[in-house]
C-alpha cells in the first residue's frame, strides 16, 4: 500500500467516523442487538 492509499484511506475513515450519529448508534446497540443476538444463537445452537 503507498502512502497515497493510506492517507486515501485515512480520509476515508475519518469522513465514516464524524457520520455516525452516536444517539441512533446507541439506540440500535440498546434495542435491535439484544433480540438479534437471541435470534442468532438459537439459530446456531438448536440445530
Amino acid at each position: 500500500m503507498s502512502d497515497d492509499d493510506r492517507i486515501r484511506l485515512q480520509h476515508m475513515l475519518d469522513a465514516i467516523h464524524f457520520d455516525i450519529n452516536l444517539d441512533i448508534l446507541w439506540r440500535t446497540v440498546q434495542d435491535d442487538l439484544p433480540p438479534l443476538v437471541v435470534l442468532l444463537q438459537n439459530h446456531l445452537f438448536d440445530r
